[in-house]
């Protein structure tokens, strides 16, 4: 049963209206940004990690100008027996001054146990920030990043209650149903604000958006649905690379509909497809084509990442096709943890029809279960590139959507064979600065091989802060991958690929107890009155 806070708005807002933060292919509109107000700088401060002087040793990757510390990296503790999140809360609460965190989240890959950390001020959660532990098999602290809110004292008054939120929220981003609003702290650029968080979900669009609790004006609005341009009877990859084959389809769970232990598709034009001999086998204009056709290929991209070691996606993802009339693009929505595919006819052919589709959209649930929809930064064309890097190395091939988008003057949606640079050519729409980010790891990958890249690339978004990433983060969290899986014998190509890209260029290194001494000086001088 749904609270009374759960509300259906008055307004219709049509699925080609909408602007989702990360389509397959890009829109006209775009997010309301003008409904975002300045937000806290992400890292910590020189302050907050003073209190490390003399007990760790390493280095700290620094912000652009030199104030903050965006990770710190190196032999941060000692080994220890505690577990895991034991040890994380341990280290945030005893070394970053007054912030005080609880951990909401724990994952092991490749022998590293990476924990999410959010902070809590008077029972609060502050929204958007976190902090990151990375922890080795021997309880040694071998990474710390994210952001931590130095000064934890609200700069308003809470006066709006929910119902107050809500309506806000509803006038500002129309039609939708809100879920119930939960009360938090928002960092923004002046500090602290109390706040309501809500969700508010319509047709192809599922928001998230925060209201300040004293005035009702919106602090964040973040659409959240990940959008793509969108096997029995099936195209290996698309209908310009060869005929239909009939082709296994694993993993049925044997009710005789596609529906499996990894998959769960769905028609919305039509009932679903049955078949009790477990026999999908349609010509390609039978609407329970792109059924089998999605079935098949988003099995094969969950196989792909298993053999990467990633399981949290073992359960059925849900993928509908034939969503919308003459529907340009296809998503991924992380509230439902769903896909969705259109059938194109305007700009685009039918995304079901396109395997890379199905693995780049594929792509965004799985960065989604690692690091979430990243708020602010770059963390946009970093879920677009990392996407498109996947479903190019399932395929070896760098276009994406090359039938999908047959019909585009480019011939394809986008080509990761590029020599696109940072930041001039990236734009503020996400697949633009994707292409860059998608293209980087596409140029290590000719050089180091899929093999390795692939390893590097998935792990790298482990490393990465939800919370205003930067392209520099994720090289750093590539690198820190290569170090962890390889000893870093491909850091010396990795870093010329991403100074090539301009990526690498605005990283700035010191040694960490060069950081922790001037930390110390500051504080020193803070306390003598000294400014």
């Amino acid at each position: 049963m749904r609270s009374g806070f759960d509300k259906t708005l008055a307004l219709a807002l049509s699925l080609s209206a909408l602007s989702p933060v990360m389509a397959f292919m890009p829109t006209d509109d775009a997010e309301p940004a003008n409904l975002n107000k300045p937000a806290a700088e992400a890292g910590l401060t020189l302050r907050q990690v003073s209190s490390l002087a003399g007990k760790a040793a390493g280095i700290a990757v620094l912000s652009a100008d030199g104030a903050r510390v965006s990770a710190l990296s190196g032999k941060l503790s000692s080994p220890t027996k505690a577990d895991a999140k034991t040890i994380a809360l341990g280290f945030a609460n005893s070394k970053l001054g007054r912030a005080r965190f609880e951990a909401i989240d724990s994952q092991t890959s490749e022998g590293v146990t990476h924990v999410r950390l959010v902070q809590k001020v008077e029972g609060l959660e502050v929204f958007g920030p976190d902090l990151t532990v990375h922890i080795d098999g021997d309880g040694t602290i071998n990474m710390v990043n994210g952001t931590a809110i130095e000064n934890t004292t609200p700069v308003n008054t809470a006066k709006l209650d929910a119902q107050a939120a809500s309506t806000a929220a509803a006038r500002a981003l129309g039609d939708g149903k809100i879920e119930t609003p939960a009360r938090v702290l928002f960092p923004a650029a002046d500090g602290l604000r109390h706040a309501w968080k809500l969700e508010l979900t319509s047709p192809g669009a599922s928001w998230v958006t925060v209201v300040d609790a004293q005035d009702g004006s919106i602090l964040m609005a973040s659409n959240q649905v990940r959008h793509i341009t969108g096997t029995g009877s099936i195209y290996q990859m698309d209908p310009l690379h060869g005929a239909p084959s009939n082709e296994p389809l694993l993993n049925l769970k044997g009710n005789g509909l596609l529906h499996g232990s990894f998959v769960d598709v769905r028609n919305e034009d039509n009932d679903r497809a049955k078949a009790d001999d477990h026999k999908f086998i349609y010509e390609p204009d039978n609407t329970h084509f792109d059924e089998s056709m999605v079935y098949f290929h988003l099995d094969k991209v969950h196989a792909y990442f298993k053999s990467l070691g990633f399981s949290d996606l073992d359960k059925p993802i849900v993928a509908t096709v034939h969503v919308g009339d003459r529907f340009d693009n296809a998503y991924f929505d992380p509230r439902s943890g769903s896909l969705s595919f259109g059938d194109g006819g305007n700009r685009l052919n039918d995304l079901s029809k396109d395997a890379t589709v199905a693995y780049h959209e594929y792509g965004h649930a799985v960065t989604n279960a690692i690091v979430g929809m990243m708020f602010g930064g770059e963390g946009g064309g970093m879920h677009e590139g990392y996407s498109d890097y996947f479903a190019g190395t399932i395929t070896d091939d760098p276009v994406i959507g090359g039938y999908a988008g047959q019909r585009l003057p480019s011939g394809n949606i986008r080509n990761m064979d590029n020599t696109l640079h940072y930041p001039e050519d990236s734009g503020s729409e996400p697949h633009k600065a994707g292409r860059i980010w998608g293209g980087a790891c596409w140029d290590v990958r000719k050089a180091l091989g899929p093999e390795v890249t692939d390893k590097i690339v998935h792990q790298s978004r482990f490393y990465i802060p939800k919370w205003g990433p930067k392209f520099a983060d994720a090289y750093q969290g590539i690198l820190k991958a290569d170090q962890k899986l390889y000893g870093g014998s491909h850091a010396a190509k990795v870093t010329e690929i991403f100074t090539k890209r301009g990526i690498a260029k605005g990283v700035s290194e010191m040694a960490l107890r060069d950081v922790l001494r001037q930390a110390n000086f500051q504080d020193l001088g803070a306390k003598a009155g000294v400014r």
